[in-house]
């Protein structure tokens, strides 16, 4: 498996750990939960409003379509993504 650098510290994390040993830093892997809103939130939007203006299954068809495609594309967009969290606290 191959090491992150932590972007805080510059202390090497193996790939797989929670939270960084260096600056306890938490550390999240692959697509974050506001891509996954963004697709249902347009997937409802355009489903919607291809509905109102034609009949209602090609809408929900098209939210289904849409929603199905933008998870499996956030799935492929975001594999490789590792993100270090850390809340600075300040006095």
């Amino acid at each position: 498996m191959e090491n992150h650098v932590c972007p805080h510290c510059r202390t090497e994390v193996p790939h797989g750990a929670n939270v960084c040993t260096g600056c306890q830093a938490e550390i999240e892997y692959g697509t974050p939960n506001s891509a996954f809103l963004a697709v249902f939130i347009a997937a409802t939007f355009l489903g919607a409003w291809i509905g109102a203006n034609s009949n209602s299954v090609v809408g929900w068809i098209t939210f289904v379509v849409i929603l199905v495609g933008g998870v499996f594309g956030c799935y492929k967009l975001f594999a490789n993504r590792v993100n270090f969290k850390r809340i600075y606290k300040t006095r």
